[in-house]
């Protein structure tokens, strides 16, 4: 779909070629916010909402194609009921219209949000669904994909221009949507290159993008500091096993948190050896650990008022004739 998704400058015109609008699927009469946009696709949308085919309901995409007018492409987003409306309900329905509009190829959008919504919500919330529902459906695991993939790599990135009150929560779930993908693709990358090495090696690249402070525990200082228990897992795997800390540490925070994920980059079990059913997936045991990493990110970027600590155990759980034995 897209490369990336972002914010327009705020100063970006909120009617584009390419348009969405929000209902929900009681309205019967146009918000009158939406007038400007009914004008510039020479009243699309009035005549669109007595249709019976377009319904509204929640998640349905309906694209219209007005002959004149500034809009040429207008998404009508239904919402579904008023009473059952929340911020779920939302980021369902803009994963939807983000797909519309990457199979559209567009590479500009204005949403027009509030005057759909209304006060059912408020406009930061009602900013980061619309972020994360879009971000969060833009996710594509397609590095390792050979040339022969019909899956052929996007460059193209979305500009959003989004109402002066939701921008805010807008660029705040981008954020928090970015490193969610972020943890997606660390836990879907395969083991025999997210290894415990390779994890230290994103963690410190991470830092340096960031400006988090990482430190990276390895085998001699985790023997000399007694972690017997993470050493005894990974000392048959193909890198050696690595504890590793992420530490977001603004001036004047008064309050500490402390983040712990397992990061098992595959675990067979050892000499406890998994059934063959029970093996496939196991690059995802190491799921906790990027769930940190990506939250140390989110972090780092919104600029949080709190000392946190991210702490990543890494290793490889494998079978060899120095793997750790039940009886050792």
């Amino acid at each position: 779909m897209f490369k990336s998704i972002k914010a327009a400058a705020p100063s970006t015109p909120s009617i584009q070629n390419s348009t969405a609008i929000l209902l929900f699927d009681d309205v019967k009469k146009l918000p009158t916010g939406y007038k400007d946009a009914n004008l510039a696709s020479e009243g699309a949308i009035t005549s669109a909402i007595n249709k019976p085919e377009v319904t509204l309901k929640a998640g349905q995409i309906t694209t219209l194609y007005p002959n004149t007018g500034k809009i040429k492409r207008l998404f009508i987003v239904g919402l579904g009921s008023r009473n059952r409306f929340d911020a779920a309900a939302l980021c369902n329905a803009a994963a939807k219209l983000a797909r519309a509009v990457g199979d559209a190829h567009i590479t500009k959008l204005a949403i027009q949000v509030m005057p759909g919504v209304g006060k059912k919500a408020a406009p930061d919330q009602i900013g980061r669904a619309i972020a994360e529902g879009m971000v969060l459906a833009n996710f594509q695991f397609d590095q390792y994909k050979g040339k022969g993939s019909n899956n052929s790599k996007t460059t193209r990135s979305l500009s959003v221009q989004i109402d002066a009150s939701a921008r805010k929560g807008f660029k705040h779930g981008l954020i928090v949507a970015e490193s969610a993908n972020l943890t997606r693709t660390l836990a879907a990358t395969p083991p025999n290159i997210a290894n415990p090495a390779y994890i230290a090696s994103q963690c410190r690249k991470l830092a340096r993008q960031v400006g988090l402070k990482c430190n990276v525990i390895d085998r001699k200082r985790a023997a000399q500091l007694g972690m017997g228990g993470l050493l005894a897992v990974g000392q048959a795997g193909s890198t050696p096993p690595t504890m590793i800390t992420l530490e977001h540490k603004p001036a004047r925070a008064k309050k500490t948190l402390l983040l712990v994920g397992k990061a098992i980059t595959f675990d067979t079990g050892g000499y406890s050896l998994k059934v063959g059913g029970s093996m496939l997936g196991m690059k995802y045991d190491k799921c906790g650990g990027m769930a940190v990493i990506g939250a140390m990110q989110a972090i780092a970027k919104l600029k949080l008022p709190v000392h946190v600590v991210g702490i990543i155990a890494a290793a490889e759980n494998m079978v060899d004739s120095n793997a750790y034995r039940p009886d050792d």
